[in-house]
């Protein structure tokens, strides 16, 4: 589940976003109106019990995050109810009145883990860097067992690439937070230029670790055929 605060503007950096995923459908703003006995990032059944009590369907798509790095998309689902209007009836961390949300009927949760969708929408390429880090840690997330909604375990090998690739993104984030881009020295005091340090090995890195973890999760990319 994403860390990143809900977006609430539909703006440029939206669109990019949009553009990424390749819906049939625009974004539009959707009321949270959290029901009785739903739980917190566990949208899914609690859509399906609102149908089975109140009649309409469920929804497919995209709620949105963002911070000033990137924008990410997040498959979710909302209830659309007899009139077609939609509302998000799970609660969420942040209280949010509303929710940024692409509807999006392609990919369909079936217990499968969905990787989420993420853009740069800054100029420094570390952000890119940032965002494979990211997508990274979602396939490692996937090869976990999930014990309930908030806890997955892992087995040793998953347990040290969460380590590794947890503290490769914190330190590329505050890398990019204390201003920095490729053109500066690495954050792991090689003394070389990030873009020939850790800029230059990390996709080979990732390649590497990818190659001991078995392909648990969807991706937009692999479903639909959408291309970075």
């Amino acid at each position: 589940n994403s860390k990143m605060p809900y977006a609430q503007t539909i703006s440029a950096n939206i669109y990019k976003l949009e553009a990424l995923i390749n819906a049939s459908h625009q974004t539009v703003i959707v009321p949270v109106v959290p029901i009785k006995n739903a739980t917190a990032e566990n949208c899914y059944p609690n859509v399906d019990e609102k149908v089975k009590a109140s009649g309409g369907r469920k929804r497919h798509g995209w709620a949105i995050f963002e911070n000033e790095m990137m924008v990410e998309g997040q498959h979710h689902a909302v209830w659309q109810d007899e009139l077609g209007q939609l509302v998000d009836i799970t609660p969420n961390r942040h209280g949010v009145k509303n929710i940024l949300f692409i509807p999006d009927e392609r990919i369909e949760y079936t217990g499968q883990v969905i990787d989420n969708v993420r853009v740069n929408i800054t100029t420094n390429k570390v952000v890119d860097d940032l965002i494979r880090l990211a997508e990274m840690y979602d396939t490692i997330m996937a090869n976990g067992t999930r014990i309930d909604d908030r806890h997955v375990t892992f087995g040793e090998k998953e347990g040290r690439l969460v380590a590794k690739y947890q503290q490769l993104a914190e330190l590329t984030a505050n890398f990019i937070h204390n201003g920095n881009s490729e053109i500066n020295r690495c954050f792991c005091s090689s003394g070389l230029y990030y873009s020939h340090c850790h800029g230059w090995v990390l996709k080979d890195q990732i390649r590497a670790d990818l190659a001991l973890l078995e392909r648990r999760s969807i991706s937009l990319a692999s479903f639909c055929g959408v291309r970075r």
